[in-house]
């Protein structure tokens, strides 16, 4: 066993290796096995070494050959025993005890990796003198037979190491593995993300290739990296009659790369009513903070619909009522996130969908998304921001479908212009060191002694209080960083913070007065510690400049219109249809290509910038201006009144 053949992990085929017992060699479903019928123990006769700086793999398998008349007293146990350099038996680990063996088990195996004397990682560390080592499987209990196939304890090849922070996961995987190497996978994208999400650290998970099941909403944690081995073997649906939801839900900093998606399906929807909600096959994780962008890249999506499916009757103008719905890549929803969030967006690179009569990119209620190099393909609409949200895009393509872009509605946003009278505003160290070296003194003071005295402050729950004593803080950290750069971003940055997407509350409206009494609070506290008359003046007209936003939102609303900035967009007969009917004459289909306006949307304010070339080898700069190569022009309404700005006056100069 000290390295590697074929057949002498086995006891059955290698008897020779092993102390066997009163066990017997048979032939079982799973090959020849040692065949226990009462208690005994199957131990390895050569050491294995226990070397510096290598791992092993332990490993173990049975099965109930006859059942026992008290299955209960017939445990099974595996483990090792560890010898010193004299390859005297130091001690014993038991790694497994299987408690629940019938015969309806069937096969069951364990697996460990294990590492020498102060090594790792290992999910078995040898004790402290052990240089060698050898596996056992002991049965007890009597009446039973049951089979030993397999007892081996082996170096590790380097593919085999365990990785740090790493979990891998393959179609042969089991979810009661360690999953930190090949050896030893996980079987579900879900358990190698909740093994990532229980370290608390940046961790990735790596599918191999296969075809894989996620549940509905699985989690992608913060700072992790989901990798599948490539977008064209590594395929992800979710669980059959559960399409019309979202796959995974984006943590802050996480990536996910390499995977191919298919079967997602969207509710009904209509371009009034703004996008669906579900059938993405990403959408942000509800409550989540963004401090790092999550970032997707190198995916696709495919959809399932049959070859009659793709030729049924399309309707543009009445939504392909008889075309099923496709699914999504990305739904980027701004308002599901904490208030708190400084960021709202999302970075793509290499994002494929195929996806009839669905959306491919969803942007909505303030959410902000970076796309390069995607493609729609047969989309209902390939773009859409909705509700003030907002996309980039750069060099990527919309192929077929009835919309490229869509950009509708607004949402209302917090505007400051800033204090009244900016020349209170100084820069002051000693006030901000002054703040921050007794910060807990305050927010002790404010918590247990000024806060209490307020009215309505007794009905707060005790959740609420401690909200109340984080928002101080964040309040405190803003007022020192406006003292140490003489300016009021600070204050309005946590101004804004009290409102959601749409320039409301983010708050019951009932709290505003105690949150106002609050702050003048604070203001006080500050200046029993603050002496200069010129940094009370400024921590007083933040303080002002955050009260009167937050109790007259209003004078501060500003709209912002849902916009799509797109350059070098390649519109490949984009407008013609959802399915296969789209197909032009060249492709033995019947579609058309339609005027390129046809295919970019907009209603409630939406705007579309984007520069963009059609199948007809025609440049638009915007929905006018074309630079018709063919004919070597430029047309457009813009362009021909700008020629004649220039002309007329000319022309009237010479008399013509």
């Amino acid at each position: 066993m000290q390295s590697y053949t074929p057949l002498e992990h086995r006891p059955g085929d290698t008897p020779q290796l092993y102390q066997t017992g009163t066990a017997t060699p048979a032939v079982a479903p799973d090959g020849k096995v040692l065949r226990v019928t009462g208690p005994g123990r199957i131990v390895g006769l050569a050491p294995v070494p226990m070397e510096p700086g290598e791992l092993y793999s332990f490993r173990a398998a049975w099965r109930r050959a006859a059942e026992t008349p008290d299955p209960a007293n017939d445990a099974i146990s595996c483990g090792i025993d560890w010898l010193g350099s004299d390859k005297v038996r130091l001690s014993s680990t038991t790694i497994a005890t299987d408690t629940t063996l019938t015969l309806a088990s069937g096969r069951r195996e364990i697996r460990a990796s294990v590492a020498p004397p102060g090594a790792g990682p290992g999910e078995v560390i040898a004790p402290t003198g052990a240089r060698y080592a050898l596996p056992w499987v002991e049965v007890f209990g009597t009446g039973h037979q049951t089979d030993i196939e397999i007892a081996s304890l082996e170096r590790l090849p380097l593919a085999s190491v365990p990785v740090a922070r790493t979990f891998y996961v393959t179609m042969a995987g089991r979810d009661s593995n360690a999953g930190t190497s090949l050896t030893v996978p996980l079987a579900t994208v879900a358990e190698g993300l909740a093994r990532a999400a229980a370290l608390s650290q940046p961790a990735v998970v790596i599918i191999q290739p296969g075809e894989y099941t996620v549940p509905p909403e699985t989690v992608i944690p913060a700072n992790c990296a989901l990798y599948g081995y490539d977008l064209r073997v590594t395929k992800l649906r979710l669980p059959s009659g559960q399409e019309e939801n979202n796959m995974f839900l984006l943590s802050n900093g996480c990536k996910a790369r390499g995977f191919t998606f298919t079967g997602l399906r969207h509710e009904p929807y209509t371009l009034a009513g703004g996008p669906p909600k579900k059938g993405y096959a990403f959408a942000f994780k509800p409550g989540e903070v963004i401090t790092r962008s999550p970032y997707i890249a190198d995916c696709s999506q495919l959809h399932s619909f049959s070859q009659d499916q793709m030729v049924l009757p399309i309707d543009k103008p009445a939504s392909n009522p008889l075309m099923p719905r496709g699914g999504g890549n990305l739904l980027a929803d701004g308002s599901v996130l904490a208030p708190s969030s400084p960021l709202r967006s999302v970075v793509v690179d290499s994002f494929t969908a195929i996806n009839p009569n669905g959306v491919g990119y969803a942007i909505t209620r303030n959410a902000f998304v970076q796309l390069v190099s995607v493609f729609t393909n047969w989309s209902r609409v390939g773009l859409w921001a909705h509700d003030g949200g907002q996309v980039t895009v750069a060099n990527s393509n919309n192929t077929f479908g009835d919309y490229a872009f869509a950009a509708t509605g607004f949402r209302k946003t917090i505007q400051i212009a800033g204090v009244p009278d900016a020349s209170v505003l100084r820069v002051s160290a000693s006030a901000a060191n002054t703040i921050t070296s007794q910060t807990e003194a305050i927010v002790t003071a404010l918590m247990t002694t000024r806060y209490p005295t307020l009215a309505n402050w007794p009905t707060l729950s005790e959740p609420q209080k401690t909200l109340a004593e984080r928002d101080t803080r964040t309040l405190l950290r803003s007022l020192v960083a406006d003292l140490r750069t003489g300016q009021d971003r600070g204050a309005q940055y946590f101004a804004k913070g009290l409102f959601d997407w749409n320039g409301q509350h983010a708050f019951s409206i009932a709290l505003v007065p105690l949150f106002l009494a609050c702050w003048q609070e604070l203001r006080l506290e500050l200046e029993s510690r603050i002496t200069g008359s010129a940094e009370r003046a400024m921590i007083a007209a933040l303080i002002a400049l955050i009260s009167d936003v937050t109790a007259n939102p209003d004078s501060y609303h500003s709209a912002f219109t849902s916009v799509i900035e797109a350059t070098g967009q390649q519109f490949s007969y984009a407008g013609s249809g959802v399915n296969y009917n789209a197909l032009p004459y060249s492709q033995r289909g019947t579609g058309q290509a339609p005027d390129p306006a046809s295919a970019i949307y907009k209603s409630g304010g939406g705007r579309i910038f984007a520069t963009f070339s059609t199948e007809l080898g025609d440049t638009y700069l915007g929905e006018d201006l074309r630079v018709d190569f063919e004919r070597s022009t430029i047309e457009g309404q813009a362009f021909n009144r700008g020629v004649q700005n220039i002309a007329l006056p000319l022309i009237i100069g010479l008399g013509a």
